[in-house]
C-alpha cells in the first residue's frame, strides 16, 4: 500500500511527469504476479487528469465487462482523502449513472442497484461487508465523484495505514472480491453496460415491490381447448423461475425496439417511446408506452418465456384491472420460443392482443395464488 504512506506527499508536487504517478497509472502490473490475474483482467489506477485527485485509485476490470473507470462494474482500490485508509471495493462506475440520468435520479438510482446487488450476490466472504464507506475521512466537504464512489460501492474491505494485514492477506481477499466480481458478471444481460443499468433498475423495481406486494395473481392459459370442467394445475417453474429476470428484461427491451422501429416515420413520437417497467417502475400495470401514428398513447404489456405458444404465463391483478381501464389504448405481447445468447443473437415468435384481457375469448384466466389473512378467532389453532 504505497499509496497511503507517498501519495500525501508527492501531491505536494506538480502532477506532471510526476513518477509516483506514472507508478499509480500501472495499478497493481508492479506489485503482484501477472499470472495471478491472467489475460482476462486489466489493472490500471489514477492520480488525476490535470491536477491531483481527491480519492485516488488503482483498479481491477474484466475486460468483458469494461477497461474504464468510466463504465460498468470493477474492483477497485480506494484511498481516503487523509491516506489513512483503503477500500478494497467491489463498484460501480459513478459516472456511468452521471451521464445517463439527472444527479437526482443518479445517485437514486446507483443507491437502489448497490442496495439490490448486497441482497442478490450469494457468495459469500468473511472478511468483507457491505458498510457504507467514508472516503472524505478529514472532515471536509464531501464533492460528487467522492460522494458517487461511495454510492457504488456494493461491496468493501477496510484496511487501516497503521494495521495493515501482510500480503498473502490482501492476495486472498483480493481473490474473494474476484470471485463475487465473477458472479456480478453472470448477472449481466448485456455487453452495453447502460443496457445492464436499465436491468438492474428493472429488477429492483421488482424485488422491492415482492417485500410489500398484496396483488393477487393470475394464470393465463392461451390454449382454450382444455377441459373446463377437468382442469389440471401444473406449477410453472419456468415462470416462477424467469420472472423478474432477465428473459423478461430482454423481452421488453424487443418490443422496445420493435415500436421505435414503427415509429420511425414519426420520429417526435419515436423518441418518446418509453420502457416504464425500468424508468418508472413495475406497478404501472404495463411496461412500454408507445403511441399510434396519430399521437394517442399505447400501453403495451410484455409477457416473455422461452417454452411454446400455450405455455401458461403470470399476471397481477393490477395488469388485468389496467387492461379493462384502458381497453381502447392497451395491447398484450406475447414473446415465445424465446433464445438468446448474450445480446448477440435473439430469436423469438410472437403474437399480440389487444383491449382488455377480461372475457378474451382467446384467454383462460385461473386465480394461483391466495393472500391469507389470520381471523381473530383462536379456536382449533395450536400454539
Amino acid at each position: 500500500m504505497e499509496v497511503l504512506d507517498n501519495y500525501p506527499r508527492e501531491k505536494m508536487n506538480p502532477l506532471k511527469n510526476n513518477f509516483f504517478a506514472a507508478l499509480m497509472q500501472d495499478g497493481l502490473n508492479n506489485s503482484i504476479d501477472n499470472l495471478f490475474l491472467g489475460t482476462r483482467y486489466k489493472t490500471k489506477g489514477s492520480a488525476g487528469i490535470g491536477h491531483w485527485a481527491t480519492i485516488p485509485w488503482i483498479g481491477v476490470f474484466d475486460t468483458s465487462i469494461t477497461t474504464k473507470a468510466s463504465d460498468g462494474f470493477y474492483i477497485a482500490y480506494l484511498f481516503s482523502k487523509s491516506s489513512n485508509i483503503a477500500y478494497l471495493s467491489l463498484i460501480q462506475s459513478w459516472t456511468m449513472y452521471k451521464n445517463k440520468f439527472s444527479l437526482k435520479i443518479a445517485r437514486k438510482n446507483i443507491t437502489n442497484i448497490t442496495k439490490y446487488l448486497q441482497n442478490t450476490l450469494n457468495t459469500e466472504s468473511s472478511s468483507m461487508n457491505a458498510d457504507t464507506i467514508n472516503l472524505m475521512d478529514d472532515g471536509s466537504k464531501i464533492t460528487e465523484l467522492p460522494k458517487g464512489y461511495e454510492l457504488g460501492t456494493i461491496l468493501n474491505i477496510k484496511y487501516f495505514k497503521n494495521s495493515l494485514p501482510d500480503n498473502s492477506t490482501m492476495m486472498k481477499d483480493l481473490n474473494e472480491m474476484i470471485t463475487i466480481y465473477r458472479e456480478l458478471k453472470s448477472k449481466l444481460v448485456s455487453s452495453d453496460n447502460s443496457t445492464n443499468v436499465d436491468f438492474f433498475i428493472s429488477e429492483y423495481n421488482k424485488y422491492k415491490k415482492i417485500q410489500t406486494n398484496e396483488d393477487s395473481r393470475f394464470s393465463i392459459d392461451d390454449s382454450v381447448t382444455e377441459n373446463h370442467n377437468s382442469i389440471v394445475r401444473q406449477t410453472n417453474f419456468e415462470d416462477l423461475n424467469n420472472k423478474n429476470s432477465e428473459l423478461g428484461f430482454i423481452g421488453e427491451k424487443q418490443v422496445l425496439e420493435m415500436e421505435k422501429e414503427r415509429l420511425s416515420y414519426y420520429p417526435k413520437l419515436q423518441e418518446k417511446v418509453e420502457q416504464v417497467s425500468v424508468t418508472i417502475g413495475d406497478g404501472l400495470g404495463y411496461d412500454i408506452k408507445s403511441f399510434r401514428p396519430d399521437g394517442t398513447e399505447l400501453y403495451i404489456e410484455v409477457k416473455t418465456t422461452a417454452s411454446g405458444k400455450n405455455q401458461p404465463f403470470n399476471i397481477t391483478t393490477n395488469e388485468i384491472e389496467f387492461s379493462k381501464d384502458n381497453a381502447d389504448n392497451y395491447k398484450l405481447t406475447r414473446l415465445y420460443d424465446f433464445k438468446f445468447n448474450g445480446s448477440e443473437s435473439i430469436e423469438f415468435k410472437k403474437y399480440e392482443l389487444n383491449g382488455s384481457l377480461v372475457n378474451n375469448h382467446n384467454l383462460l384466466l385461473k386465480p394461483s395464488t391466495y393472500k391469507v389473512k389470520l381471523l381473530n378467532n383462536d379456536s382449533n389453532i395450536i400454539y
